[in-house]
């Protein structure tokens, strides 16, 4: 009779990440029209969203070159600290809708799921819940005035973006969090039950868990990606994976949670 090994086995959604082994971040924010901008050294002095003004933003050109430099899948930085947002959101006005590209109908978002469509790569977004610069709250997703009324009105714009983001594009190969998130019980936000409910395939850096921050580009040798304990063996019905900014490094997924991964250490 075979032996049946009783080691956790990857996932399908692992199994896949894995096998592109290349990847990309498009990071096109507010900095690259007013490159002294710090959105945290600067507040409330934010920038207006009419100087988002590109004259040549090509996402095709971002995915095909992508694609010509080897890499299978492409993240896009959707929201970032400084807060803008780069498809028309509804849940404030500072956005692509209130800038003059395409008089205010562009979607960045859009273009860049309809660009890797084109050109065969797997596309990602990254929303970072912790850090807004336009709504006044910072890591790890605190309003900063302290106040309940504005944690929870915080708490709302993060699930109504992420819920556009997440309902609006199709089925994201990955999603990025950079950094974790507050959990509800902690004050946060409710990210879990919506990453479950609208991406269930996804697979998540720095998910609604929490993670340690790993930025500098170093892992230990045995950091793996790896399934939640109590998922059956052979696979899970959300995975983790790695992170692969600077080099091909990988990192752990919360043991309880069924989609995530971290970086181990700094």
């Amino acid at each position: 009779m075979p032996r049946i090994s009783t080691r956790p086995l990857p996932t399908p959604e692992q199994v896949a990440w894995a096998d592109c082994e290349i990847g990309v971040i498009i990071h096109f924010d507010l900095q690259v029209f007013k490159a002294d901008y710090e959105f945290r050294a600067q507040p409330p002095n934010h920038p207006s969203p009419a100087i988002f003004a590109p004259t040549a933003l090509d996402t095709g050109q971002w995915i095909a070159t992508t694609k010509a430099g080897g890499a299978n899948y492409a993240m896009l930085v959707a929201k970032h600290g400084t807060g803008f947002s780069l498809w028309p959101t509804e849940a404030h006005d500072y956005s692509v809708k209130n800038s003059p590209w395409k008089g205010g109908g562009g979607d960045v978002v859009a273009d860049f799921i309809a660009s890797c469509a084109k050109y065969d790569v797997r596309p990602g977004l990254y929303y970072h819940c912790g850090c807004n610069g336009y709504c006044n709250a910072d890591n790890p997703g605190r309003a900063l005035s302290g106040t309940l009324e504005d944690q929870l009105r915080y708490n709302r714009i993060v699930e109504q973006q992420i819920t556009e983001l997440w309902t609006r594009y199709g089925k994201l190969f990955e999603i990025w969090f950079d950094g974790g998130t507050l959990r509800p019980e902690l004050g946060g936000p409710e990210v879990e039950p919506k990453l479950h409910a609208y991406q269930p395939q996804a697979v998540c850096f720095q998910g609604p868990r929490g993670t340690r921050s790993n930025v500098v580009g170093r892992a230990m040798n045995s950091a793996t990606s790896i399934i939640p304990a109590g998922a059956p063996r052979g696979g899970s019905p959300r995975a983790s994976r790695s992170n692969t900014s600077t080099t091909r490094r990988q990192s752990t997924a919360t043991p309880s949670s069924p989609s995530e991964k971290v970086c181990p250490g700094d």
